[in-house]
C-alpha cells in the first residue's frame, strides 16, 4: 500500500476536508437481500469499526462502484507475487510479499439474475484501496484484493467467474500506521509515537 503522510492547520484541514457521508446502495446490494435492515442514507462516517464474521458491508471501488457483500469470517492466506509487494511486521521489519504470505478476510456478494440471488463479483481490477463501510456508517476495512472463483447456477452448465473481495480490518490498518509512522533512536527505542488516523468529524 503507498501512503502519503501531511501535516495540516487547522484551518487548511476545515477548508479541504468534511464529514463524509454514506452513499446510496442499490437494490441489487440491498441489506435486506443479506437479511440485514435497510442501510440509512448521509450518516456521518465518523468512526472505526472492524470486519466480522457475517457482518454486512459496502464499497465504493473506482472500477466497480458500490457493491455489498458479508463477510466469510475466515482468514484467507494470501501469497503475494511481484516486486513492489511489500508489507511490516510487527517490529517494522519489511516482509517480502513475494516470499511471505497475508491472512484477508473474504467479503462475498451476490446479486439478483433472473429469479434468485446468485453469487457476484464484490471488487474488480483498480477497486484495491477502498474502504469498506458498516450498516452504521463505521469504517471498517480495507480492500487488499481479490480472489477470483469459478461457480455455477443451480443445474445451468455455464460457468461463470467472481471475484471476491480480500480485505484487511480497520483495527490492523491502524496499528500498521501507528508502527510505520514512530521514530526510534540509535538503541531501538521509541522517542516519537506513531500517528494516529482520525477521521473528520
Amino acid at each position: 500500500m503507498d501512503w502519503a503522510v501531511v501535516e495540516l492547520t487547522r484551518d487548511t484541514a476545515q477548508h479541504f476536508f468534511g464529514v463524509n457521508k454514506t452513499s446510496a446502495i442499490p437494490s441489487q446490494h440491498s441489506p435486506t437481500n443479506y437479511g440485514h435492515q435497510i442501510a440509512p442514507e448521509n450518516m456521518a462516517m465518523d468512526d472505526f469499526g472492524r470486519l466480522e464474521k457475517e457482518g454486512y458491508y459496502y464499497k465504493v471501488g473506482r472500477a466497480s462502484g458500490v457493491t455489498a457483500g458479508v463477510c466469510h469470517g475466515g482468514l484467507a492466506c494470501c501469497n503475494w507475487r511481484g516486486r513492489d509487494s511489500e508489507l511490516y511486521d510487527h517490529a517494522g521489519r519489511p516482509i517480502t510479499l513475494s516470499k511471505d504470505y497475508t491472512e484477508e478476510f473474504v467479503i462475498m456478494s451476490k446479486t439478483k439474475r433472473r429469479a434468485e440471488y446468485e453469487q457476484h463479483s464484490f471488487s474488480d481490477g483498480g477497486d484495491s484501496g477502498s474502504i469498506l463501510i458498516d450498516l452504521e456508517g463505521k469504517v471498517c476495512g480495507l480492500l487488499y484484493g481479490s480472489l477470483s472463483g469459478r461457480f455455477s447456477s443451480g443445474s445451468s452448465t455455464k460457468y461463470d467467474y467472481a471475484n471476491a473481495g480480500l480485505a484487511a480490518s480497520m483495527p490492523d490498518i491502524l496499528a500498521l500506521i501507528r508502527l510505520r509512522t514512530q521514530v526510534k533512536d540509535s538503541d531501538g527505542e521509541v522517542v516519537v509515537p506513531g500517528a494516529v488516523l482520525g477521521l473528520p468529524t
